[in-house]
């Protein structure tokens, strides 16, 4: 069946997610003039290709297009404390970062989920005693809320866990 609408142009951040032949199938369909002579940039970062999917072949294919090349090679997203800790914990060498300061990385360490909720909830708690809004606390995790450590909420706190899906998600 024919495809009705191409794009014109195509931007792919993260496309170290998607360099597999079968993905690029997909985008050379759906890009005009296809990615050998169409309009498209894809973001990647080996580093962060943490399942090791990224196909050679796929990485070729983009090649034959002849794309511009840029290497970034100054962390814009981390405070210095955070990259070093990142380097240490995952193995791969740290980058120079734009910011320099920020505050030292804590650790912590749990064997089950009633040691995880205790241990979030004492962050979040002290982070409000600190003076920041709970608007300006966010929590990060693999897991759904319900399947979360913190399903049933925080332990010693009033504050209530959102969950934000984006920025037009309704509940």
């Amino acid at each position: 069946r024919q495809l009705q609408t191409r794009w014109r142009h195509i931007l792919v951040d993260e496309g170290q997610d998607l360099m597999m032949p079968k993905y690029l199938d997909v985008l050379d369909t759906i890009l005009k003039s296809g990615l050998i002579r169409g309009t498209w940039r894809v973001f990647l970062d080996q580093n962060q290709d943490i399942f090791k999917g990224s196909s050679l072949t796929a990485m070729n294919r983009l090649m034959v297009g002849h794309p511009a090349l840029a290497r970034l090679t100054v962390n814009c997203r981390n405070t210095a404390p955070i990259a070093v800790a990142t380097s240490l914990l995952s193995g791969v060498p740290g980058e120079t970062t734009l910011v320099e300061s920020g505050p030292a990385v804590e650790h912590h360490w749990y064997s089950d989920d009633g040691e995880a909720r205790h241990l979030v909830s004492k962050s979040v708690n002290q982070l409000i005693l600190e003076g920041l809004g709970p608007e300006q606390i966010v929590i990060l995790s693999g897991h759904r809320l319900e399947r979360s450590c913190i399903a049933e909420g925080l332990l010693g706190g009033r504050q209530r866990v959102e969950v934000w899906e984006g920025p037009n998600y309704r509940q």
